[in-house]
């Protein structure tokens, strides 16, 4: 993701979400910075914050269920499926 402009992230997750069955999820695997974000020039790429990519996930209609520290993981249902969160974030 980190080569997606903000909407097609946006894009992208609508259209996974359309094919989850209910309360399906997607796990999103992402490096993170510390506030904002980050371009790479060299090779295109951005870098977001958890904050950041947080903002992205509800303006995409996402709802975090869970969140793992450390290694930066993001499990994602969409809000009409009716998820039963599996930890805080």
């Amino acid at each position: 993701m980190l080569y997606l402009t903000d909407a097609d992230m946006q894009d992208m997750f609508q259209r996974a979400a359309a094919g989850l069955k209910p309360d399906g999820l997607i796990f999103v695997k992402e490096n993170v910075c510390k506030e904002g974000f980050i371009v790479d020039n060299d090779d295109s790429s951005l870098t977001r914050s958890n904050a950041y990519m947080l903002e992205l996930f509800q303006r995409s209609n996402m709802q975090v269920c869970k969140l793992t520290f450390g290694i930066k993981q993001f499990y994602v249902g969409f809000h009409h499926h009716h998820l039963l969160p599996i930890g805080g974030y």
